[in-house]
């Protein structure tokens, strides 16, 4: 990401990405059915202990991350990835 940054940054452009964590999506379903992993809410149980902020994150969540660093406000960040997962512990 930092390389993207440098390039474009004499074109006045940052370059940026989020990274989400486990996101409350329909996705869910069909993992879940693939893993047998059992139902959405289940995954969602196992992962929250993981999780710092005890649930995963909503589309809303992601979307306001995305909305901030396509907006002015974040004119000055570039070159960063932002880990968007309600502080998941890995252990």
């Amino acid at each position: 990401m930092q390389m993207w940054a440098l390039e474009m940054a004499e074109h006045g452009i940052t370059a940026n990405a989020y990274a989400p964590g486990v996101t409350d999506t329909r996705m869910w379903d069909t993992i879940g059915a693939g893993l047998g992993a059992g139902s959405r809410d289940e995954i969602f149980k196992a992962f929250q202990p993981q999780i710092a902020l005890g649930r995963p994150a909503t589309p809303e969540d992601i979307a306001e991350v995305v909305s901030y660093m396509a907006s002015e406000r974040s004119r000055y960040v570039t070159g960063q990835t932002l880990i968007v997962d309600g502080g998941i512990i890995y252990s």
